[in-house]
């Protein structure tokens, strides 16, 4: 959990900067709050927005939880993952966006909350797929694994064998 709210929050600046870059490409104007296209600017733009950062990543990290995201992720395939990954993606936007509505922040972007949404989505993404490709490794070398004991040799019990050898970032 703490790694997907440090993606978040990498997401976050990364936003500001390629959401500066979009307007000025495509001539769309200044972003409220947005002083200048560096440190400082940022801090100011995150001051003036706070709620939506510090709304954000609660939001994004009780709807992985509610989706299972951290109870299952040793035998959860990367499809799954990135299936509650986009869904959460959807349904966290819908919530920031309700929040925007009732608070009324008239001057929040919508291009920095799509790029702000598509970039948390990539994030997370990679951030799994590195966790996935680490326990990999660790598993490779013998470290954070549970050794099992299958009783029987029916054809359960040789599936269940082969799933286990065919999934090693399970740790078993």
């Amino acid at each position: 959990r703490s790694a997907d709210a440090i993606a978040i929050v990498v997401a976050y600046v990364l936003s500001y900067f390629i959401s500066l870059k979009l307007r000025q490409h495509y001539n769309l104007g200044m972003m409220a709050y947005a002083i200048a296209p560096n440190l400082e600017g940022l801090l100011y733009f995150t001051q003036k927005n706070l709620i939506i950062i510090g709304s954000y990543i609660p939001i994004w990290i009780v709807i992985l939880s509610i989706r299972g995201a951290y109870t299952q992720f040793r035998t959860m395939t990367f499809v799954a993952t990135l299936g509650i990954i986009l869904q959460t993606g959807v349904a966290s936007t819908l919530a920031l966006g309700t929040l925007i509505f009732v608070l009324k922040l008239e001057l929040t972007s919508r291009l920095f909350i799509g790029v702000f949404t598509a970039m948390t989505i990539l994030l997370l993404v990679i951030e799994r797929a590195l966790v996935n490709v680490l326990l990999d490794r660790m598993h490779q070398l013998g470290y954070n694994q549970v050794n099992l004991l299958i009783v029987g040799t029916g054809k359960r019990a040789r599936e269940f064998i082969q799933t286990v050898d065919s999934h090693a970032n399970w740790g078993l």
